[in-house]
């Protein structure tokens, strides 16, 4: 009987792209973010809060709230642009 593979099995040749794809994100993203989003965006990955990442930088929550804010504003737009381009 022939074995079939799992739907969720990602080939060699899918993980090679789906690394550069990240690689390139990334790469976009530190061209894009201020140092303050970058500092902000570096811990939020990390998995600290808030209140972490505003001690850890001393900045204020507010200016932390927005900093992820604009991060995720400049993210949203640069996938679009990204779709674009690979649909074209």
């Amino acid at each position: 009987m022939e074995m079939l593979p799992h739907p969720r099995t990602v080939t060699p040749e899918q993980a090679t792209v789906e690394k550069e794809n990240k690689r390139e994100r990334e790469q976009i993203l530190q061209e894009i973010l201020s140092p303050i989003e970058k500092d902000v965006f570096a811990l939020y990955r990390k998995g600290q809060t808030y209140m972490q990442i505003s001690q850890n930088l001393h900045l204020s929550q507010k200016t932390v709230d927005n900093a992820l804010y604009r991060i995720k504003k400049k993210m949203k737009h640069q996938m679009q642009y990204l779709y674009l381009q690979q649909s074209s």
